[in-house]
């Protein structure tokens, strides 16, 4: 029979009490999915606990800008990237929304065709500040159609 070293006992400890604090039977080896990291683990070093405690809180300290924040070059550069990335990321968000809220038994496909399209532009608005782009978009087509209005009311008085 041969003789196990001192760290094999240990790994034999540190798996016998991950299988008792997962109720596994012990004939069952395969390595298991974890949904958390424990940050306070014994065998991790105070450099990847730091790591770990950085990575989670990251998002954490960053504070978003709203639009009375930003300067007016950086709204207008957020408005062509909305306007520019509309098509594609409006086929994603359809097609995610066709997966969701598709219903196979409905009597009218056009009807579902367009609730689908409908909530699809609605959950994309949603995303972000997508919906303060949209607004600049429209009023700046307002104006324009405005400026087109009084043009064409300028050659008909003439």
């Amino acid at each position: 029979m041969s003789r196990l070293t001192e760290d094999e006992i240990k790994n034999k400890e540190i798996n016998d009490s991950v299988i008792a604090k997962q109720n596994l039977a012990g004939t069952d080896n395969r390595p298991q999915v974890s949904g958390m990291i424990d940050r306070f683990n014994k065998h991790l070093t105070n450099t990847e606990i730091a790591y770990i405690n950085k990575i989670y809180h990251k998002d954490n300290n960053v504070k978003k800008k709203n639009i009375f924040e930003m300067e007016l070059g950086e709204i207008m550069k957020n408005t062509t990237n909305f306007f520019n990335d509309f098509l594609s990321e409006y086929q994603n968000k359809l097609y995610d929304t066709e997966l969701y809220y598709k219903d196979k038994n409905a009597n009218n496909a056009s009807l579902e065709n367009i609730k689908i399209y409908i909530i699809a532009f609605v959950r994309y608005i949603n995303e972000s500040d997508n919906v303060i782009y949209l607004g600049i978009i429209m009023i700046l087509i307002s104006i324009i159609l405005y400026f087109l209005n009084i043009t064409s009311i300028i050659k008909k008085n003439e």
